[in-house]
């Protein structure tokens, strides 16, 4: 079955012209400067004061970082909707940690609130990855009541659905941690990237200090 997840707001004369310009200017393959990231910055903070931002290649980099910010231990579950790209559940392998499927509803396309109250309550839970659906908005009071009653971290994937409201808040300022990705055939994409936003001091240093351990990103990639 066939899963929207955007659209492509560039046309192939574009990618193209953008092709043909990494190979002619190798400056286009290099890490963002600080002066592109303060802008991106100040762009961002506009639709999310009060937040602290960090930059990295790809969602899968953001769900891994925000897993070592959190202090998710190995041998720990989390909780997610099965509609995820595989590189997450790579990322989950690689940190020993379990991924519980929750079933989903198909009124809001979020989580099956039951099922969802239910599997909250297992001992092993740490976090429930949020991961909105087709621009669809779930029921988020319901969603965060559960997980502050059984304890267990909010953190949203804002890839399908960034702009979107829930209570005219923006989506992404509702969990601990809230991750975008930018690749090719989001709604907002730029070939590559993702942020992760908190507003939490501690973990956006954690983050910041993984963000710059990072390698820089490779040429053909």
């Amino acid at each position: 079955m066939a899963i929207p997840r955007g659209s492509i707001n560039h046309d192939i004369f574009s990618d193209l012209k953008n092709f043909v310009r990494t190979f002619i200017d190798p400056k286009i393959c290099k890490k963002a400067s600080s002066d592109t990231i303060k802008i991106l910055r100040n762009v961002l903070s506009k639709r999310y004061p009060y937040t602290y931002f960090s930059f990295l290649p790809y969602a899968r980099t953001s769900f891994y970082a925000t897993l070592k910010a959190l202090n998710i231990e190995k041998g720990s579950e989390i909780l997610m909707t099965p509609f995820n790209i595989s590189p997450m559940s790579n990322v989950l392998d690689k940190l020993g940690i379990k991924p519980v499927f929750i079933d989903i509803n198909l009124n809001d396309f979020g989580p099956d609130y039951i099922h969802l109250e239910k599997l909250l309550q297992k001992k092993n839970v740490k976090c429930f990855l949020l991961t909105y659906l087709f621009g669809y908005v779930p029921d988020l009071d319901v969603i965060i009541d559960l997980c502050k009653k059984n304890k267990v971290i909010l953190i949203e994937d804002i890839s399908q659905n960034i702009g979107a409201k829930f209570k005219n808040k923006p989506l992404g300022t509702f969990g601990e941690v809230a991750f975008y990705s930018a690749s090719l055939s989001k709604y907002v994409d730029s070939y590559n990237g993702s942020f992760i936003l908190t507003k939490n001091k501690e973990i956006s240093y954690k983050l910041e200090k993984f963000s710059k351990e990072l390698s820089n990103p490779s040429k053909k990639r």
